[in-house]
């Protein structure tokens, strides 16, 4: 299957700046460029790629470095089966490049697959929804000290999941307009404080336990699920936090149990497909990044 720079972004949750320039330095390169349009495609090999190179350039490499270091492979199954021999039989020194034995068993632990469960896709209807909220900028897996500080001040008035709203349809740049929000009742409306109302929609769901790095599984499993029943989407796309997200301050790369959630329009309205003169849009639309 073939995947849009939108596509990549929404999956991998990188900007589409960000995907362009690592096309234009050899680290993450389309499978192929429509000759007339010029739009990339990228093929599925890519979410490993996006995320490696993240895993690499948080760890302080150079572009430079991770460029020369990933071209001694030519898929990621090849780069994950050399450093887990590497990492175990201390065969070859990577010191190199930077890379010590934990920063190669960090790598390993944000894309095994043993480490993650990704639930079956699920299609719901969403309900109408009483919520305090608080809405900021950061990047996307940077949300957990908001949402901390929405529960210090007003988790006693909570009665369901925290759930985190994510307003931008394509990332274009490295951070994006996010809102982390508390269900409450209509009882604790007085104080004052912001309080409004998440309408109800249709929605495709997936549920994703294990580290925050690999999340992307369970975005990409939605998208193909849009794209192959040519589904429009409606922003804000949603995770609801299943379980406390416990992060430590040396924890870069925390635990956690979210069901992602994309609307997909009205839930009166089950003709709603990709028609750009209606609110919402299909992820691989012409008019994508």
């Amino acid at each position: 299957m073939e995947y849009s720079i939108g596509d990549l972004s929404k999956i991998t949750r990188v900007s589409g700046k960000t995907l362009h320039q690592y096309h234009l330095d050899g680290l993450v390169v389309p499978a192929r460029i429509d000759k007339f349009s010029q739009r990339r495609y990228y093929s599925e090999k890519s979410f490993h790629r996006v995320e490696v190179v993240r895993q690499l350039t948080k760890m302080g490499l150079p572009l430079e470095t991770i460029k020369d270091f990933l071209s001694r492979y030519f898929s990621s199954g090849q780069f994950f089966k050399r450093i887990q021999e590497n990492v175990t039989h201390s065969s070859y020194s990577l010191e190199a490049y930077g890379l010590t034995h934990e920063a190669l068993k960090s790598i390993l632990h944000a894309s095994s697959d043993t480490n993650t469960q990704t639930g079956k896709l699920e299609e719901k209807v969403l309900p109408n929804l009483i919520v305090r909220s608080k809405r900021f900028t950061a990047k996307p897996d940077e949300f957990v000290p908001h949402l901390e500080e929405l529960q210090k001040t007003h988790g006693s008035l909570a009665v369901g999941n925290p759930i985190i709203l994510f307003h931008d349809d394509h990332q274009f740049e490295e951070e994006t307009n996010m809102e982390c929000c508390l269900p409450v009742s209509s009882d604790n409306l007085a104080d004052g404080v912001i309080t409004h109302e998440l309408k109800g929609a249709r929605a495709v769901a997936v549920e994703y336990s294990g580290p925050i790095s690999g999340i992307w599984k369970a975005y990409a499993r939605i998208i193909n699920h849009l794209n192959n029943n040519n589904l429009a989407i409606q922003t804000p796309s949603r995770e609801v936090v299943l379980e406390p997200i416990k992060m430590l301050p040396e924890d870069k790369n925390p635990h956690i149990h979210v069901e992602v959630q994309f609307l997909t329009g009205d839930p009166n309205d089950p003709g709603f497909t990709r028609n750009v003169s209606r609110p919402g849009y299909g992820i691989n639309a012409a008019f994508d990044l």
